[in-house]
This record gives structure tokens, sequence and C-alpha cells, in this order.
């Protein structure tokens, strides 16, 4: 043999559990709503604009914001974890402002630009 054989558990990170059929994992989803917050997405050319709608009991004081490629998450909402929006692309994590009035919390985050081709070289063998 040339050294291939069964691949053990520790070899592949794969725990037992991966056979389970999909209804025994968690069914908390990023695509599903993780609260009633009223919130528009707004994509434009160089940036994407969210608007979140908070209660009147939320402080914006309260609040923490975190970025991270394509998904926005909001901390600190009362009497529920954290709110995670995936947003349509990826945005650029320098540059991003989130400004609260009148209990609307707008966040601007700018587009990360495309990223062009690179070529790959082929080895021929």
């Amino acid at each position: 043999m040339n050294g291939e054989g069964p691949v053990s558990q520790s070899q592949t990170g794969i725990s037992e559990n991966a056979n389970q059929p999909e209804s025994d994992y968690p069914t908390r989803s990023m695509n599903k709503p993780t609260s009633t917050i009223q919130k528009e997405l707004f994509e434009g050319h160089y940036h994407m604009i969210l608007k979140v709608l908070l209660p009147d009991h939320v402080h914006p004081g309260q609040l923490q914001i975190h970025h991270a490629f394509h998904l926005i998450r909001i901390d600190g909402l009362p009497n529920q974890g954290p709110e995670i929006i995936q947003l349509p692309t990826i945005g650029k994590r320098e540059g991003v402002m989130a400004v609260c009035k009148n209990n609307v919390l707008e966040v601007n985050i700018p587009k990360e630009e495309a990223i062009p081709f690179q070529e790959v070289n082929i080895v021929y063998e």
C-alpha cells in the first residue's frame, strides 16, 4: 500500500456526530432572523448602508457593533442574543461608521474593491 488507508477522526477533525441527520443540529442559522428588530440594507456602488430601528427602551450607549468580512453583529440588545446580519458582499474593515439618530442606527460599510484574478501557473509532468 502507499500508506493510504482508513482516515481516523483525529486526522480529519470531523466528529462522530457529523453523520447525524441535520435535524439533530441546532436550528439557529444566519439566514433565519434572530429577532423581530426592523432593519433595511441598501447596496450602492461603493458602500452598503444598514439601517436598524431600535426599540424605544434601547440606549445606543449599551450597543456594540462588530464587522467581519460579510457580517455585522450587534451586541447589547436587551432580552436577546447578538443580532447577526449577513451583508451582500465583503466590506472593508477600515472606514465603517455608525450613527444613531431618532432610534435609527445607521451603519455605513465601504465595499471591498474587486480583487482581480491572478494567473496560476500549471506544472506539466
